[in-house]
């Protein structure tokens, strides 16, 4: 396998508001992308904006993944597709059954805590499963472990992310957002 092929990553949700931030950043450090959700046209705007590094596909992740895996030989899948407080693992399965590594930006507690149900199975087939890559859990564990050292203890810890004024808020991030209403 060429090392191309080995560097290229495959954003799931590509021209959403996450993705598009990834695939910029990716882009920028020379991997490269291809850029994938249901709309040819959006994936393709987002794709040509960033030049040489990126290309684009269309297709929907949910039943056409095995498939586009095997056609485009991506080394990693970044899952930006959220909401994913009530989506399943079948992305990620895929992507195991694939022999590709596989990332998702999740929040959910439950998906995230939930995924380590596929750890075998990742591990025997030689692939990475990594989730909760986003701000919550993410970063926040990573302040976290970074200034623990300066407490004695730390009984509780109360958190919340707010999207800057300039941030676009769209249907996903929306969903998420909405589906911790009036919980704890």
């Amino acid at each position: 396998m060429n090392e191309d092929i080995m560097r290229t990553v495959l954003i799931l949700g590509g021209y959403g508001n996450f993705g598009k931030r990834i695939a910029a950043a990716l882009a920028a450090k020379g991997i490269d992308i291809i850029i994938a959700g249901r709309s040819a046209d959006k994936a393709k705007t987002l794709a040509d904006s960033l030049g040489t590094q990126a290309r684009y596909a269309a297709f929907d992740a949910n039943t056409d993944l095995a498939d586009q895996i095997a056609r485009l030989k991506p080394a990693v899948v970044v899952n930006t597709c959220g909401p994913f407080q009530e989506a399943d693992y079948r992305i990620a399965e895929t992507c195991i059954e694939a022999g590709t590594n596989y990332v998702d930006l999740a929040d959910g507690r439950d998906f995230v805590t939930g995924i380590a149900s596929l750890d075998e199975h990742a591990k025997a087939a030689g692939v990475a499963v990594v989730s909760g890559a986003s701000t919550v859990p993410g970063l926040s564990s990573a302040v976290l472990e970074q200034y623990a050292p300066f407490f004695s203890r730390i009984d509780r810890l109360s958190f919340g992310i707010s999207p800057g004024q300039r941030a676009e808020r769209g249907l996903a991030t929306t969903r998420g957002i909405m589906s911790y209403v009036g919980s704890l």
